[in-house]
């Protein structure tokens, strides 16, 4: 079927093309990062922007992004990122807590 066709194309190109951003990651973070010395000054791209701008899809190459900030394990991000309101609700509820805290203090 035309569905089963796309998602080879897809999968073809994703598998080609992964080594190539894995290797401008650096570049790629410092364009997100707005610390980039190529292209216009302190110009930030979004991660959809980049990922549009590579033609890579966006969840896989904020994957990448994530798994070469952080110092997390894959296992975590996978978690995180398939979940990502369990992520937002403990973040919440340890700025509510740090707020109580500091108004303790």
């Amino acid at each position: 079927s035309l569905v089963s066709l796309i998602r080879n194309l897809t999968l073809r190109h994703v598998k080609k093309t992964s080594p190539k951003i894995k290797a401008r990651l650096s570049q790629y973070i410092q364009d997100y990062c707005g610390t980039s010395t190529k292209g216009p000054k302190q110009q930030q791209w979004t991660i959809l922007e980049l990922a549009h701008k590579a033609n890579y899809p966006p969840y896989l190459f904020a994957r990448y992004m994530v798994e070469a900030i952080s110092s997390l394990p894959k296992k975590r991000i996978t978690e995180a990122m398939r979940h990502p309101a369990q992520v937002l609700s403990s973040v919440e509820s340890c700025i509510r807590l740090d707020y109580q805290i500091s108004e303790q203090i």
